[in-house]
Parts: structure tokens; C-alpha cells; sequence
């Protein structure tokens, strides 16, 4: 379940980048640029309260102290958060004008609509399995790297403790 947040997570960023660059110079982006990278940011935030590390690891700042979910109900949490979000972008496609604009929005609504039926069908015929030591490993990792600022580093303390169950 957590590979597959990674892959809508980073589809979001594949469909993202080529709208990043339309930006040109100093110029303003254009507001329909603005209204894509928004209404991203709906599942973007979902995706980042249920699966923190993998997020932080795809570049969403101010994680770093956070960790996965797994208390119980998260699989219906995360559904009812994913569905909140595909009815906000329901509503934004219905008053949006700009082509664009509402392409994105398909796109956004159809991705937060397989994120749904992957939970509930992988709650209906998986076993409940998440590789632990591999999340724990990987969030840790990834405040480590080298690469990482040295002020952020220090969150890994943070993270390990609510790991082990020192910290909320």
C-alpha cells in the first residue's frame, strides 16, 4: 500500500513539472498554472498525512518529524481523506473554465478515485503486511543522506523515538 501512495505521489509530481516550467524569467505564472499546482496540493496533502516519509523523500517540505500511520482505522481514514479531496476537486472542475485547468482536475479526480479502490480491494484480498523495518530503514535513510541539510538531520532523532514509541 505504501509503494502505490509512492506511485500516485509521484505521478502528481510527473504531471506537475511540465507546468513548472511554463514559468518563464521573472514573469508571474499564469493563474491557470497557479489553479493546477493547488489543486494538486489537495492530494498531495493527503498523500503526506498517511504516508510522511515516502513524501518527504519526493521533495514535501516540513515532514521530516513525522511518521506512517498504521494506528487502527487508518486504511478508512485514509479513504474518507481521499475522498473528501476527490469531492474538492469535484467542486473546483465543476466551476472551472480554463481546458487546462479542468484536464488536470480529470486527471487528479481519476488518480484519487484508483487510490480509493486499491485500499478497499487490498483491504478485501491482502494480507495485512507492511515491511516495517524496511519504512523505518527508509525514513530514517533519507534524513541521513548526505544531500540532506544539516539542520534537518537532527529530525531523525525525532523520528526514531516516535518509531519506538517514545514520542507521539
Amino acid at each position: 500500500m505504501i509503494s502505490r501512495a509512492h506511485r500516485l505521489f509521484a505521478l502528481l509530481l510527473v504531471l506537475l513539472t511540465p507546468l513548472a516550467g511554463e514559468a518563464r524569467g521573472d514573469e508571474k505564472a499564469p493563474t491557470s498554472v497557479e489553479r493546477s499546482n493547488q489543486n494538486a496540493q489537495v492530494l498531495i496533502n493527503v498523500f503526506s498525512r498517511f504516508a510522511p516519509e515516502g513524501a518527504g523523500r519526493l521533495g514535501v517540505p516540513g515532514l521530516d518529524a513525522e511518521v506512517l500511520d498504521l494506528n487502527p482505522g487508518f486504511a478508512a481514514r485514509s479513504v474518507k481523506a481521499t475522498e473528501e479531496a476527490i469531492e474538492t476537486l469535484r467542486q473546483r472542475l465543476a466551476s472551472e473554465t480554463d481546458p487546462f485547468v479542468k484536464q488536470d482536475l480529470e486527471i487528479l479526480i481519476a488518480a484519487g478515485e484508483r487510490s480509493v479502490e486499491r485500499i478497499r480491494i487490498g483491504e478485501k484480498y491482502d494480507l495485512p503486511y507492511f515491511d516495517l523495518p524496511q519504512t523505518i530503514f527508509g525514513g530514517i535513510r533519507a534524513l541521513l543522506d548526505d544531500q540532506v541539510p544539516v539542520e534537518r538531520r537532527a529530525r531523525a532523532l525525532v523520528r526514531l523515538n516516535r518509531y519506538a514509541g517514545l514520542e507521539e
